[in-house]
């Protein structure tokens, strides 16, 4: 508990200070005021949370002290030490937020009791607080994994009113927003992610209570906005257009380095269908173009794919998605390539189904040709509606990614070890990633990610590493030119050479040599 004291009397504060040192060691002693200007002062600037206050002081007397304390600050407790003992002056003083009233002269006990009762009242406030934190973040992490898994397809029906009542998800309808952030000329990395997210997540709640924001994939994060009156669709895409606007704005002004759009879909009454939303919210994120207006709502009667990128393009997306077993990216882009046969098909459920069909094939020959044994057995012919193809669909994939994860444990050291072994065996050549990438049979991108997960540096710095130690020998056990050396490592420039030595020793080889040499003289 931190404490400042109040009193005219220089006697009496330093009586006070003294008492409470010897009996509450425990309370931090902020500071003391003579007067009613100081005390205000110090509370503005130490923010104590507990105030011993004198009432009659020159100036400003202790009433009109607390008056304007807690103006600024209502969380500060007063505990008042005066004179007047008149039931109508007490009355009136713990009117204004005064805990406890104590009649001078005081004696030690009074003000001690006095104390510990204020200090209690304290602890129980921070553990409510700490409860009501720790609710509000659970509950918060709740919404979220039961949003994630609504849009993903993975609650079941017979449980959704379960988790509706659970997480006090009540509405008249709701409708998904996307939000996706894209770097202007950089990279985003994860702390970036961090950051974006958390600003996003209390910007949404900020504006509008009745929201459940989704995790973030692939830089995409989708919030449910619930509908909790009776109000036309109108009314809601209007709300939506402005809500998109603000966000987007606030945005801009904050991060200036990054593009935020936002895709909008239909609002819905059931929970059950808010999936449907999240898929327009996509659709209309796709139909935004760069240098445009950053936001879109899908219309119900064009609900039409956005063509500026094909499936032949949507598949290699997935595809590489697929061979990384990134489970949640894979869910994210299926729902963008089923969209888009969805449309070219015009929802003939025949050649759906012989698409999709089509597509697992092409999986099954992509993974056998990137070094994967996974068999693929898919039967699609049963599904009756799209939304059911959709769901089996799913299914099938995470099975795949599940297979392709547990191969990868099981193989994917091998691999590397062969790729480290060429690398060793090859270095004094010009050889490249996709030179390496192509001898243990993966794509270039897969196989510099897996080599860095592996080896815990980038194929170019293992590289380099090979080479710069196979020059030190060349220095230490040999009369060879740096010249000769550089060249026998496989550098064609004696100038790059020196300089990618000296980054990787502090030393340029020259120097690395004689330090080496004089140190074999002595």
């Amino acid at each position: 508990m931190r404490l400042i004291i109040v009193d005219d009397e220089e006697l009496e504060r330093k009586g006070l200070r003294k008492m409470i040192q010897t009996e509450m060691p425990e309370v931090t002693i902020l500071g003391e005021a003579r007067n009613g200007r100081i005390a205000i002062d110090l509370a503005e600037k130490l923010r104590p949370d507990v105030m011993l206050m004198d009432i009659q002081m020159p100036g400003i007397d202790g009433v009109e002290a607390v008056k304007a304390i807690r103006k600024k600050n209502k969380e500060i407790k007063f505990i008042v030490i005066s004179a007047f003992n008149t039931f109508e002056y007490a009355k009136g003083v713990m009117q204004e937020g005064v805990k406890e009233y104590i009649l001078k002269p005081s004696i030690k006990e009074e003000v001690m009791a006095a104390l510990r009762r204020v200090q209690g009242e304290l602890e129980e406030q921070k553990k409510k607080i700490e409860i009501e934190h720790n609710y509000n973040r659970a509950l918060s992490l709740m919404e979220s994994g039961w949003l994630s898994s609504l849009l993903l397809e993975q609650v079941e029906d017979m449980y959704l009113q379960e988790w509706n009542k659970l997480l006090n998800i009540e509405a008249i309808k709701g409708f998904i927003i996307l939000f996706s952030f894209k770097g202007k000329n950089i990279l985003i990395d994860k702390e970036m992610n961090k950051v974006y997210y958390n600003w996003l997540k209390n910007k949404a709640k900020e504006m509008d209570k009745e929201v459940v924001i989704g995790p973030m994939i692939d830089e995409k994060v989708p919030v449910l906005i619930l509908v909790k009156k009776s109000i036309r669709d109108s009314k809601i895409r209007a709300y939506a257009k402005s809500y998109c606007r603000l966000v987007i704005n606030q945005f801009n002004e904050k991060f200036s380095e990054t593009v935020l759009k936002v895709g909008i879909g239909l609002p819905y009454p059931k929970s059950e269908d808010f999936v449907k939303s999240y898929h327009e919210a996509i659709i209309a994120l796709e139909q935004i173009h760069d240098g445009e207006i950053p936001y879109a709502m899908i219309s119900e009667n064009s609900l039409g794919i956005s063509e500026r990128q094909s499936l032949y393009e949507k598949e290699n997306e997935l595809l590489e998605q697929i061979r990384l077993g990134e489970k949640s990216k894979v869910i994210h882009e299926f729902d963008f390539y089923f969209e888009s046969l969805l449309h070219k098909t015009e929802g003939d459920l025949q050649l759906l189904v012989q698409s999709i069909e089509e597509f697992f094939v092409v999986i099954s020959r992509d993974l056998y040709k990137n070094g994967y044994n996974i068999g693929s057995k898919t039967v699609l012919q049963d599904c009756r509606t799209p939304d059911e193809l959709r769901k089996v669909a799913k299914e099938k994939l995470l099975d795949t990614i599940q297979q392709v994860v547990i191969w990868k444990k099981s193989h994917m050291k091998g691999m590397i070890q062969k790729a480290k072994e060429f690398i060793d065996r090859r270095f004094k050549e010009n050889i490249t990633l996709e030179e390496v990438a192509d001898y243990v049979n993966l794509t270039p991108f897969y196989f510099s990610k897996i080599f860095k997960e592996k080896m815990g540096v980038t194929f170019i710095d293992y590289m380099t590493d090979v080479r710069i130690n196979f020059a030190k020998k060349e220095m230490i056990h040999s009369k060879k030119s740096v010249k000769e050396i550089c060249f026998n490592c496989g550098y064609n420039d004696p100038n790059y050479f020196s300089r990618v030595f000296k980054k990787k020793t502090g030393e340029t080889p020259k120097d690395f040599r004689q330090k080496y040499l004089q140190f074999e003289h002595f």
